[in-house]
């Protein structure tokens, strides 16, 4: 059981402190509308051990337990033989209330003002550490917004290499009309094989052939502009 299902699973009736209970609710919305559980709990875990640190001090009773299985005990009467008697936890808790009643009668003033500089104290500490998980939580998600990975297809891959073939003609050639014809032939002669062997899609693959012949028609355009000089 996570830190935040055991937050989920708080008696909310008996956490007095408004403040308190507003920023456990703040916590439970948030992870609610979070769209990644995994990473919020991630994000939120310090702060989520904190509530709980507080709540098992201050309101321990709101902590939800399972429940006890009653008492079972064997009463034998001369008439009608063994009978069951059953004895709840609520039965035994009010019989130990009653016996100690006076005793925490004497000693709740001093408590209650220590309790309550006990909640002053944590529940600072908590909001500050909520509202630092929060800007955690939302730089998280700014930089995932940001930065959206799209993967490449198959004929983007093969493409970016294909084109990459003119670039690797050595420097003697680059001006040379002849190397540049037959580069750009072999080019075209490998792009049409690729795509027939891949069976790849032809809109993208017409594209590619065309971004092919422009890419040497402006080189061979550069090299005339050259020798023209």
């Amino acid at each position: 059981m996570t830190d935040i299902e055991k937050i989920q699973a708080l008696d909310m009736t008996k956490i007095l402190n408004k403040e308190v209970k507003s920023e456990i609710e703040k916590l439970i919305d948030d992870y609610n509308t979070a769209e990644d559980k995994e990473d919020f709990i991630a994000v939120t875990k310090e702060s989520s051990s904190l509530i709980l640190a507080l709540i098992t001090d201050v309101y321990p009773d709101a902590i939800a337990m399972q429940e006890e299985k009653p008492c079972v005990e064997i009463v034998v009467t001369p008439e009608k033989g063994t009978k069951q008697k059953i004895e709840t936890p609520k039965k035994r808790v009010a019989a130990k209330n009653t016996s100690e009643s006076s005793k925490v009668k004497k000693d709740s003033p001093i408590k209650k003002k220590t309790k309550s500089t006990s909640v002053q104290s944590k529940l600072q500490a908590l909001q500050e550490e909520v509202e630092e998980c929060r800007k955690r939580g939302a730089t998280r998600k700014s930089t995932k917004k940001k930065t959206p990975s799209i993967p490449k297809t198959v004929y983007e891959k093969l493409y970016s290499h294909i084109n990459a073939i003119a670039n690797l003609l050595p420097e003697p050639f680059r001006d040379d009309p002849e190397k540049i014809s037959d580069l750009k032939k072999m080019s075209l002669a490998i792009h049409k094989k690729v795509v027939v062997v891949f069976e790849l899609n032809e809109t993208l693959a017409e594209k590619g052939k065309l971004d092919l012949k422009q890419k040497f028609k402006d080189i061979t355009k550069r090299i005339q502009t050259n020798d023209s000089k």
